[in-house]
């Protein structure tokens, strides 16, 4: 498995990562984005939930969130840190979300900066997406290209490999102006 990075409170960095600022600032854009297509009451699977800030914003709109993680180490500092009545943590790899859960439960699904970490299997991870979100569900998902190997990313694409990934599950995705790495894709009925 991938090492994890852990953003405690946004305060607590790894020294090695240049312009944390810059990162922060991107991830609460995304989730901040992924705000605007959620509803309260919905089921929201945030994979990959790292130190669960996310969570915890899906959580205040009112969503069950489902926030899911491979570290225990980020798991046990999400519980302690970003709590809240309506997540319900869980470890989990991405790579195993259809053993959890059943088809069309999921209303929503968000996924940031995480498919680069994998080595194989990144059309999978989103065919799977696709099988247990609802029909019309938002699938906002995050993914880096044209950006400098760092240790922690196994699988690096241009903008053409990642359109042509979210193109070959998805007939109907977009590029949101909000952030160049996000990606809004819909479960819709017809695929």
């Amino acid at each position: 498995m991938a090492e994890r990075i852990l953003v405690p409170n946004l305060e607590k960095y790894l020294s090695n990562i240049e312009n944390i600022d810059y990162v922060v600032r991107n991830h609460l854009i995304r989730y901040k984005y992924a705000l605007t297509h959620l509803k309260p009451n919905w089921k929201v699977l945030d994979i990959a939930c790292g130190s669960g800030y996310g969570s915890k914003m899906i959580a205040q709109k009112g969503c069950s969130v489902f926030g899911c993680d491979v570290s225990d180490e980020a798991l046990d500092f999400s519980r302690k840190h970003n709590d809240h009545k309506l997540i319900t943590w869980m470890k989990l790899d991405i790579q195993d979300i259809c053993k959890k859960f059943s088809d069309s439960y999921f209303d929503a699904i968000v996924c940031f900066e995480t498919l680069e970490h994998i080595e194989k299997g990144q059309e999978k991870v989103l065919s799977e997406f696709k099988k247990i979100s609802k029909a019309a569900a938002p699938i906002i998902t995050s993914v880096p290209y044209d950006h400098p190997d760092t240790k922690w990313h196994k699988r690096l694409f241009n903008f053409k490999q990642r359109d042509e990934m979210y193109k070959s599950i998805f007939s109907k995705y977009e590029y949101p102006k909000e952030n160049a790495s996000l990606v809004l894709a819909w479960n819709t009925s017809d695929e």
